[in-house]
């Protein structure tokens, strides 16, 4: 059977285990990976509302150059100088490359700089 049709009209049988679960479709029984058929099916319904998102407006312009100053100063973000260089030229490489892609970001994530 196609795929959508199966998931439209299946029937869940039961959890198999945490990861695995039986459905039934017609007269077959099929074991579906839940985990794997979720990030799938997220991945789709993400690029397919990719577009649809709310513009996040801010009251005041925020600049930019200070945004990536307090990111790096993040420990997530796992900056060193040691393994990048001068902060300083980071940052400003990084700024950089946000404005030289000024009408991806307002198109696809309707970020506007």
């Amino acid at each position: 059977p196609e795929i959508q049709e199966l998931f439209r009209r299946h029937v869940f049988v039961g959890w198999i285990n945490s990861q695995l679960s039986a459905i039934q479709y017609q007269t077959r029984l099929y074991v579906v990976n839940m985990c794997g058929v979720s990030k799938h099916l997220f991945y789709q319904l993400v690029f397919r509302k990719f577009g649809e998102f709310s513009p996040i407006e801010c009251a005041e312009p925020v600049a930019i150059d200070e945004l990536i100053d307090m990111a790096l100063d993040v420990a997530s973000v796992g900056f060193s100088v040691a393994q990048f260089g001068d902060r300083v030229a980071v940052g400003k490489y990084m700024g950089d490359q946000l404005n030289g892609q000024r009408e991806l970001l307002a198109e696809h994530f309707r970020i506007c700089i």
